[in-house]
């Protein structure tokens, strides 16, 4: 979905600059944001089935709220694992905003992140699943 958005921005089919100001609404615009939407929906689907519910992996909001209502907020680094993993997704989450902002204001638009994200995403899948089953049975903590 990711690369069906960029795809759509780079042919010039959907316009991809971020304006300086504008109140306009372009219809046509809404294609990419709704592409992203399914596919954040499936990101979401996934980290369920994978069994990391702790990690909202989209709005930010759950995993602060879920962060800061943990009762074990305060324990020992080793004796939360789903602390641990929440405050790392929400620095990871911090760091790909933040580099993000800054492709799109060097490359005057949207789909340069687009397609490091798709790419991102691309190399995660694939990577899990050359990944052994009898590897990640022993990692998860």
């Amino acid at each position: 979905m990711i690369f069906i958005a960029a795809s759509l921005i780079e042919s010039d089919d959907i316009d991809g600059h971020i304006p300086v100001t504008s109140f306009e609404v372009r219809w046509n615009q809404l294609a990419p944001i709704a592409l992203l939407s399914f596919q954040a929906a499936g990101q979401i689907v996934g980290s369920r089935a994978l069994g990391y519910g702790e990690l909202p992996t989209v709005v930010i909001t759950s995993l602060l709220c879920d962060l800061f209502s943990d009762r074990e907020l305060l324990a020992p680094i080793s004796a939360n694992v789903k602390r641990n993993r929440r405050v790392l997704g929400f620095i990871l989450t911090l760091i790909g905003a933040i580099a993000g902002g800054w492709v799109s204001k060097a490359s005057k638009g949207v789909q340069s992140s687009l397609w490091v994200a798709g790419s991102i995403k691309f190399a995660i899948t694939f990577l899990w699943m050359l990944w052994s089953r009898e590897d990640s049975a022993r990692s998860v903590v």
